[in-house]
């Protein structure tokens, strides 16, 4: 048989095709990473509360006076301006866990509003779980929120006329154990006057709005405790001047921190 009659076929070889990826459904992102410890998740004015409104709570019980009535009537407008102000955003607010954070402050504050008032009108003890419940639950409300988001807040360096302040502070505080002082009058006045700065400049610097205001709630806490203790308020002043002086030193090393 002569095969050389059969024409050229040529054959062609195709390459071995790579199997071809099947298409992957999009991840969302992880989730930011927290740092730090439980105190770094916690906002100042939270940390604040637990000391000044477990302390009125104290005062309330055993150290029932005029001055302390109308130092628990401060503590419950302070408390219920912030209630209302984080009410008023969370009517605003489309974020689900930036509406749910706003509705646990705003509801910690009323209860902490209540428990002050209730307090101020002598209901003496009857005001602790009020104001143990408010504190506990603002604080879960800003960590929950913090780590969501994985805010934490480093400490830095404080300065040292905010050291220097808290120790006037301290030292009028222990005086007042001793009776009114005319002093507490100028100190409360010069930390009311902080107060109106922080917020009313949050205003042209929204940028520092948070530190601002904390800040600002701080040295409302300074103010009444100094006018109580210039009252005669005697020790029960105390925590409530612990209280601002944790917010505004912490707030100052924080805000320090990020500068």
């Amino acid at each position: 048989m002569d095969l050389g009659i059969l024409p050229n076929v040529k054959i062609q070889q195709q390459s071995p095709q790579l199997p071809r990826p099947l298409p992957q459904t999009p991840q969302p992102p992880d989730p930011p990473q927290n740092s730090g410890g439980v105190i770094d998740h916690i906002g100042a004015v939270q940390l604040g509360s637990l000391v000044s409104d477990l302390g009125m709570g104290a005062a309330y019980t055993f150290g029932q006076s005029t001055p302390v009535s109308g130092l628990g009537l401060a503590m419950a407008a302070f408390h219920g301006a912030r209630g209302a102000a984080f009410a008023a955003l969370a009517l605003k607010e489309k974020d689900q866990a930036k509406l749910r954070a706003r509705i646990g402050v705003a509801g910690s504050e009323g209860l902490l509003a209540a428990g002050h008032a209730l307090g101020a009108l002598g209901a003496g003890a009857w005001s602790i779980p009020l104001l143990a419940a408010g504190a506990g639950m603002n604080a879960f409300s800003d960590y929950k929120y913090r780590t969501h988001y994985g805010v934490d807040a480093p400490i830095g360096e404080i300065r040292k006329s905010r050291l220097a302040g808290a120790l006037v502070d301290g030292g009028l505080g222990l005086s007042y154990m001793d009776g009114p002082s005319p002093l507490g009058v100028v100190a409360g006045v010069t930390h009311l006057g902080a107060m109106v700065g922080y917020y009313g400049g949050s205003v042209f610097k929204p940028e520092m709005k948070h530190h601002w205001h904390s800040k600002g709630f701080g040295h409302a806490l300074l103010a009444a405790g100094h006018l109580a203790g210039a009252a005669g308020a005697g020790a029960w002043v105390l925590p409530v001047l612990a209280g601002g002086t944790l917010i505004t030193t912490l707030q100052d090393a924080r805000q320090n921190a990020h500068s």
